[in-house]
This record gives structure tokens, sequence and C-alpha cells, in this order.
């Protein structure tokens, strides 16, 4: 998760193109943070285009950063910035650049003794949450993430 915090609760909406999937085709979450920060996430499997895309947004008090194309900006003096490393600019492929870094991570932690960045109880948090949109989803309501 992007703030340091562990969220605290969940509102979700899924939708099925087909009611007889089991899978849903598209889904957003509002997750709340003990701070009073929110991170929104949306995921689309069926989405009607030309082809797949993907894009993260983080934005803060002090500036923005946006991957695909990478942009970051910052307030400064009070103007906005445009603070993007000039190394980032024009790389492509970034989602397969991160699933291989984060192979070469996992197998670098099981066959060196790596310690690994990804803890077992990240990996819970991800099913609290995740049982959490789901039950946001069947009430209607936002659900409060058990840890």
């Amino acid at each position: 998760f992007a703030a340091p915090d562990k969220p605290v609760s969940i509102f979700g909406v899924g939708h099925k193109r087909n009611s007889k999937s089991q899978v849903e085709d598209t889904a957003f979450a509002l997750l709340r943070f003990p701070n009073n920060q929110i991170l929104t996430i949306e995921v689309g499997f069926s989405v009607t285009q030309e082809k797949d895309f993907s894009y993260y947004n983080a934005f803060g008090d002090k500036g923005a950063a946006l991957l695909n194309p990478v942009s970051v900006n910052r307030e400064m003096h009070g103007h906005l910035v445009n603070v993007t490393p000039k190394s980032m600019l024009g790389q492509k492929d970034y989602v397969r650049q991160a699933y291989n870094l984060l192979a070469d991570v996992f197998v670098d932690g099981v066959l060196k003794g790596v310690e690994m960045p990804i803890k077992p109880e990240h990996g819970l948090l991800v099913c609290q949450v995740t049982d959490a949109f789901y039950e946001s989803c069947a009430s209607g309501k936002e659900a409060v993430i058990k840890t």
C-alpha cells in the first residue's frame, strides 16, 4: 500500500457484465486510512478498448506522480513544476519491468536467502482488504477492515 498505515475501511463496487460469471469485470474501491488519507483503486478486465492499458496516479498535498507516461509535478515556490527525472522520460513497459523485478526478488529470496520486501503479513492484509471489499459490495456500505 502507498500509505504507511494499514487501511481501516473500504467502500467497494463490483460489476459483472454476465450475471453467471464468478468474477467481476470491473471493480472500484475507496480505502480509508487512519489519518483520513484515501486511496482509490479501479480495475477492469473487459474494457472495450483497442488494447490493454494500465496507469497509476498518485496525488498528494504538494505534488503528483503519474505512470504511463511518467510525469512528476511538484508545487515549488507557489508554482507547479515538472520534476520528472530525465532518465524516466520515454521509458515504456513498466508493468513488465516491475513484474520481472518482483520475480527476481522472489528468486533471490528463495535461493540466496535475501530478505524479501514483501512479508507474509502483507499477503494477509491483502486478504483482509479483499474480504472487506466483498462485504462492502454485498452490503452497499463502507466496511471495516478487520486486521
